[in-house]
């Protein structure tokens, strides 16, 4: 996705656009709630059958629809060609046939600070998709369909935070209120320091159910705010190569 977003998303537009990687949330809110109806009704084995089917034939649409670049795409139309073309910088030229700086990517601040930032984003996030789940269930007594509401809510919620957060970052920089740098910085703080410390909170909450879902729902949804941030940036500091980018955050991440 990272190598695509060059090419066809406008700077003015990149914010916004980054929230449709908020997918991922979507289909966790989504998942959650359906798994836990198919472990009660129809056993474990069913939540493998019908998440792999769903996902074979996302790749078949995806493989359908999904084009590197406008001119390479058989059906847009020739107003939608020209404004792209129009507003992407000139800078952009895909990564085809152009030598990999991979040394000044290893050795670039800017892009460690993004890797360092995603390993955060994902080890915050990633509390609340795997421990969450066994953690409704034996602290706060959920069942197998409450459980599965109650941790996807907070995932459906997000999606919509991630477009008013992305939004917002667009609207800051055409606006000139800030400058691009900044407004990446902000919203990278935004989704990793106040997540994090509510993450420490829960802990101290006990058996509060209510406190500790506000604060699950809060944290969950101010994660969302990286993609106006860090998640947009890799595109920013190298268009042509923001998938190559984007790896050394998914080595660390990984760890």
């Amino acid at each position: 996705m990272y190598a695509l977003v060059g090419h066809w998303i406008p700077s003015n537009e990149r914010s916004r656009f980054m929230s449709s990687f908020q997918g991922f949330s979507f289909g966790i809110g989504l998942t959650y709630p359906l798994c836990g109806f198919l472990i009660a009704h129809y056993g474990w084995r069913s939540v493998f059958y019908t998440t792999g089917s769903l996902g074979a034939v996302w790749c078949v649409a995806w493989w359908l629809l999904a084009f590197d670049a406008p001119l390479k795409h058989p059906r847009i139309t020739r107003k939608e060609l020209d404004y792209i073309q129009e507003n992407i910088e000139p800078t952009i030229v895909g990564s085809k046939g152009l030598k990999v700086p991979w040394m000044s990517i290893l050795t670039s601040p800017a892009a460690w600070a993004i890797g360092i930032t995603t390993f955060g984003r994902i080890w915050v996030h990633y509390i609340f998709i795997i421990p969450g789940p066994r953690y409704m269930k034996t602290v706060l007594g959920f069942s197998i369909q409450t459980n599965g509401l109650v941790t996807g809510a907070p995932f459906l919620c997000s999606y919509l935070s991630s477009v008013l957060f992305c939004y917002a970052a667009d609207q800051l920089f055409v606006r000139n209120i800030m400058t691009l740098t900044n407004i990446r910085k902000m919203f990278t703080a935004i989704s990793q320091v106040i997540p994090a410390l509510l993450v420490v909170l829960i802990g101290y909450l006990g058996c509060n159910v209510v406190l500790v879902l506000i604060t699950w729902f809060v944290a969950v949804t101010l994660i969302t705010a990286s993609y106006a941030g860090a998640m947009a940036n890799v595109v920013d500091i190298g268009p042509n190569f923001a998938g190559k980018t984007s790896k050394q955050g998914k080595v660390l991440d990984t760890y």
